[in-house]
Parts: structure tokens; sequence; C-alpha cells
């Protein structure tokens, strides 16, 4: 925000700067988002969640612009009914001013029959310019530990196998060029070079990947244990398989 040129008081009383890290807004907030006093003992309408406490992944929006998670949250409920009055008493409370920068919605959908979990995430931003624009972004992965499928089982097991042997491999040949060679003439030649990035982030990958399946084999175990109306975040699981395709690409 600024003060606006005199010229254009007029038709705007305000103004408004692109959503950051910098000028992003962390207090806590009476209802008509009045800001609390700093030493007010009385519960906020609205808290203020970092991204960390979120438990959300941040996203880019359709002006390019990057959204990272946290703000001030409100869980809807399961059924679409329940969703829509709280919606209504969000926008009555006057959740959205012109101040807001950015509205996410997000929803993890777990299809118990294919095995499948998806994340959507819907974001509408508020551009300077008065001008809307939403974007919709879906993540899903299966989830093989699933009743006795064993021929995933299998696959994943082979892989998790087959990954190390190789490193190996290449690990024990780069050991013995250094040790005839010398290390100045190991990484004097692009293929030795391309063999070591490769044993680097193919180890990366390998702990990735095998953190991703713990998480999600874990997550299954909360979902197929969990029969109630909780809202369960898929952060973690989701940031490791993010983690795994940048070192796989």
């Amino acid at each position: 925000s600024g003060t606006v040129p005199s010229f254009f008081k007029p038709w705007y009383g305000y103004r408004v700067a692109h959503l950051n890290a910098f000028n992003e807004e962390n207090k806590n907030f009476h209802a008509e988002w009045h800001a609390l006093p700093r030493f007010h003992k009385d519960p906020p309408v609205w808290a203020y969640e970092s991204y960390n406490a979120s438990e959300s992944i941040g996203m880019f929006g359709f002006s390019g612009l990057f959204y990272r998670s946290g703000g001030y949250g409100e869980m809807l409920h399961t059924t679409k009914g329940y969703s829509d009055r709280k919606l209504v008493e969000l926008f009555m409370s006057n959740w959205i001013d012109n101040y807001t920068r950015a509205v996410f919605l997000e929803a993890n959908l777990y299809n118990v029959n294919s095995n499948l979990l998806s994340v959507i995430t819907i974001i509408t931003e508020y551009l300077p310019s008065g001008v809307y624009l939403t974007k919709v972004n879906v993540e899903a992965t299966y989830l093989i530990f699933h009743g006795h499928d064993y021929n995933n089982i299998i696959t994943t097991i082979s892989i998790m196998t087959l990954i190390p042997i190789i490193l190996t491999i290449i690990g024990y040949k780069s050991v013995v060029l250094i040790s005839l060679f010398g290390s100045k003439s190991f990484f004097s030649n692009w293929w030795t070079i391309c063999d070591a990035l490769l044993i680097v982030v193919g180890v990366f990958m390998f702990i990735g990947y095998l953190r991703t399946l713990v998480y999600f084999y874990l997550y299954k175990e909360l979902l197929d244990k969990d029969k109630s109306l909780t809202f369960t975040s898929f952060y973690v699981p989701f940031y490791w398989l993010y983690e795994t395709y940048i070192l796989g690409e």
C-alpha cells in the first residue's frame, strides 16, 4: 500500500501492491478486519497462520506470481450444504475486502475403491489493476500399498533393489578411476563428471523416493483408521513427491 497521487484521489482512495513476503499481513484481527491490540487476551476472529503451520503448498497464480501458503484460513465441511453455509457466513463477515490479494480453496479427495488420492487447489488472485484471475491445480497419486496388489509391490521392491546396485557399480568405478589417475585427472573428463553427478543425484532421488513411499503409506493408514470428518493435510507427502520429480528431471 502507499499514497495515491493527488490527480487520482477523486477516483481511488488507496493503492495496494503485489503480494510478497515483505508486505504480507500477519496480524490477528477481530470481525470486520479490525486489528487487535498487541496484548489483547480475547481470541481473534482471524488468526494468522504461517506457511509452515498451514501445511499447504504454495502455487503460481494465473498471472505468473507465486503465492506461498499461509494466511487466514477457515475449515469447510465435507458436504456441500454445510460448506455453502460457511461460505455465506464468511462473505457476510466481510471475509474478502479490497485488500485481499489471493484466495485459496484446497480440497483433498481420497477414493477408497481405486485408492487414488487427489489434492485440488483453486486460487483466485486480485491484481492491483482490479482484475480477478482464477487458476485450478490438480495433483493426484496412486497409493500402491493397497490390499494384496502383489504386482505393484514386486515392481516397487525390484526398483528399490536395482537402483542401489547401479549406483554402487558406478560409485565403485569412480573410486577405482580416482585411485588410478587422481582426482584432478578424474574431474577433467566430462564423462567422469557425469558419473559423479549421477551418483549424487541418484542417491538423493532414491532417498526422496523412499520417504515418499513411507509418507504416503502412513497417510493411507491414517485415512483407513480415521473415520471422522477432520481435515487431513497432505503437505508432507506431496512435498517429497515434488522433490523426487525435480531430482528425476
